[in-house]
């Protein structure tokens, strides 16, 4: 049985509720093949990564990541900016 997502609407933000385990006992996307040990990974990855336009862009460069951490190493490693 895959993993169902409910979501539902609270002070403007979404929660994740009956969210359960796949028969291999990982939390699966229902979009895309991608499947996680953690509940909390597969949040993230439907928050930012699934089908998502990548949110934080360098301001130094053209470049955009769908993750803030992903953004801050680049700047780090290219830029040489903390």
């Amino acid at each position: 049985m895959h993993a169902t997502i409910v979501h539902i609407l609270q002070r403007g933000a979404f929660r994740y509720k009956n969210v359960g385990k796949d028969s291999e006992g990982r939390f699966s996307c229902q979009k895309c093949s991608s499947s996680y040990k953690r509940k909390t990974h597969l949040i993230r990855h439907i928050d930012y990564e699934c089908g998502v336009e990548p949110k934080f862009h360098c301001d130094l460069c053209s470049k955009k990541f769908k993750r803030k951490s992903t953004l801050s190493t680049h700047r780090f490693l290219v830029h040489r900016v903390h």
